[in-house]
């Protein structure tokens, strides 16, 4: 029987699948409250892009007092099969569990059932096989709590603000933000699989000269020589936009965004943004601790001035077309207990666009990691040092600033959310790595200039995250001076 009026039921499964011959296909489910005459139940629909009509159950129809009219329909299949029923019409209201979206569903077909699978996927196991669900709230359900079923016949229902998805696996199962809460769906595997091992498996023989090629390829690797090698239009435009933008302001580097359009034309996302960030205080409610801890972080973001709040004036002059809110959320690293360190989410969609969609990715600035090992034999003291939070000792250009805007207002708060912006590069950005790189290298051809050169040492810098600078003489000296000169340009090393 279906649950009374209250919160749905719940279990330790969620969505439902195909058949036992095949993997897991989770369905799309989001938590609802149908309201008609007078009454309210809340269940769950099921959002289905590929039906034309949208369907209730013909107990919940009842339930509802539903009266409508009837019609001749014939009902056909994806395999071609057909058969005229007679079928109900009727019309109702759903809303979300918040009450902030609201719809009126017409010309809903009343039928007795849909049959879908009752075999359904335990979320703990799919959290744990996929972490870019791990933090995505979904209510559990089983296919008899699936009441109505909603089709292309409503579009703004079924209209998906945000996806997350495994970036490494394209039929690993996505989450999507609709206007009534986050859903999953797509391919999982069962529960009850067993683990397939693959001992030896050839294709076919490589031939000798193919063989002797692969190892003079690797017996010369990382010693070749330095030839220019031609780049893409891309490239040379991410080059472009690096050599305008990147300055030194007097305290550190600053540099623009590497936009792949100088109009990238964003959506305005500031509900879809807000809606994130409204889930993020519900889990602040439930956990003091994660709230003081994360209160913590953004207002060391502040102190330093890597972020600032906004006034009303500076949101109203974000630039139309260049101006986006990134959600956020908190991730734990299990080696640093109780360090929490804020993620924003630039793959978060909007309208079918995320911010990480209108970003070049830049030139790649590592070097070789073999070389700079095979280098360190040249000299009898190496320098290896790492950047203390390189991404932020970088600025954002100030007019590109607008696109990394945030919501946050202290946990607990009832005042109006306010509107901060990062004034640093943020990581998970697809042009950060290259734009911090390319701050980094000038850093340090100057300081070679300054420092080095006057100590004839050899001028030109090794680089793969940390720093390999080979010393001949004056090591302890120069490590000082190097150290300090850096710090001086924001660039704080943590000597290993």
């Amino acid at each position: 029987m279906y649950p009374k009026v209250g919160s749905p039921k719940t279990t330790k499964f969620s969505g439902s699948s195909a058949t036992e011959s095949t993997k897991r296909t989770l369905l799309p489910i989001v938590p609802v409250i149908l309201r008609a005459n007078g009454k309210k139940y809340h269940l769950f629909a099921l959002l289905d892009g590929g039906s034309e009509i949208s369907v209730i159950r013909k107990k919940v129809a009842t339930l509802l007092g539903l009266k409508g009219r009837m019609e001749r329909v014939v009902t056909r299949t994806v395999d071609g099969e057909s058969r005229p029923t007679d079928h109900e019409i009727v019309k109702f209201n759903i809303a979300s569990l918040d009450g902030r979206f609201s719809l009126d569903i017409i010309d809903v077909h009343v039928m007795d059932t849909f049959r879908l699978n009752k075999n359904s996927i335990g979320l703990t196991d799919l959290s744990k096989k996929w972490p870019h669900l791990a933090h995505v709230p979904i209510p559990s359900v089983l296919d008899e709590d699936v009441a109505i079923l909603i089709g292309q016949d409503h579009p703004a229902a079924i209209e998906i603000f945000e996806t997350r998805k495994d970036p490494y696996h394209q039929r690993a199962p996505r989450a999507y933000l609709t206007a009534f809460d986050w859903c999953v769906a797509g391919p999982a595997a069962r529960s009850d699989e067993t683990g397939r091992s693959c001992f030896h498996l050839s294709l076919s023989e490589d031939r000798c000269d193919n063989l002797l090629q692969h190892f003079i390829e690797f017996d010369t690797f990382g010693t070749k020589p330095n030839v220019m090698k031609p780049i893409s239009r891309d490239e040379e435009r991410a080059w472009e936009i690096l050599g305008d933008t990147t300055k030194h302001n007097g305290e550190r580097y600053e540099s623009g965004l590497l936009w792949k359009l100088d109009d990238p034309a964003l959506p305005n996302n500031f509900f879809a943004a807000q809606r994130r960030f409204s889930s993020l205080e519900r889990k602040f409610s439930k956990d003091n601790k994660l709230a003081e801890t994360y209160k913590g972080v953004i207002n060391t973001y502040v102190n330093l001035k890597h972020a600032r709040k906004l006034s009303k004036g500076d949101i109203d002059a974000g630039p139309s077309g260049r101006t986006w809110y990134n959600p956020h959320h908190p991730v734990f690293n299990p080696n640093k207990p109780g360090k929490c360190r804020v993620v924003f989410d630039l793959s978060a969609k909007c309208h079918g666009i995320c911010l990480k969609d209108v970003l070049r990715r830049g030139p790649d600035l590592l070097t070789n990691l073999v070389g700079i090992l095979l280098r360190f034999r040249q000299y009898a003291v190496p320098i290896v040092a790492d950047v203390e939070k390189m991404f932020h000792q970088v600025r954002v250009w100030a007019i590109d600033g607008p696109a990394f805007r945030f919501l946050w207002r202290d946990p607990g708060s009832t005042k109006p959310v306010d509107v901060y912006q990062m004034n640093v590069h943020l990581f998970g950005a697809v042009s950060s790595p290259a734009v911090c790189s390319n701050a980094l290298k000038q850093t340090v051809a100057e300081l070679i200039c300054a420092i080095i050169f006057a100590m004839e040492l050899n001028p030109k810098p090794s680089a793969y995250r940390s720093d390999a600078l080979p010393l001949s003489h004056n090591s302890q000296i120069l490590i000082f001076n190097f150290y300090n000169e850096f710090k001086g340009n924001m660039f704080t090393l943590v000597i290993i």
